[in-house]
């Protein structure tokens, strides 16, 4: 939540269009992830209530996230594409596990 909501100022510049979008897709999706297994392991549900409670989390910090750096800092600003890549990687994530559920019942999970 830190990085969130901290000046960009000072990280070094990469020559890249989209790299915004690029961060916010990739850590949705690797934070899917994390939500994924936790309600998997740790709380022992099925793969597809994991995957409704995570994406709820997701999408839910995402836009509290989005709304807290339009009211809270002076040097960001609320962004529907932040959002949209937001969901986009927690929807990937999601996509991703729930495919090779089976893969990590059998080899992960024994």
């Amino acid at each position: 939540m830190g990085l969130s909501l901290t000046s960009t100022n000072n990280f070094p510049k990469i020559d890249f269009t989209y790299t915004d979008k690029f961060y916010h897709f990739t850590f949705y999706f690797v934070l899917q992830l994390g939500w994924l297994l936790f309600w998997r392991i740790i709380k022992g549900l099925t793969w597809q209530n994991s995957a409704r409670y995570a994406l709820t989390i997701s999408f839910t910090y995402g836009l509290l996230i989005e709304f807290l750096q339009k009211y809270l800092t002076l040097y960001r600003e609320f962004d529907w594409w932040d959002v949209a890549f937001n969901a986009l990687g927690a929807i990937f994530g999601t996509i991703v596990v729930l495919r090779f559920q089976t893969f990590f019942d059998q080899k992960v999970f024994k």
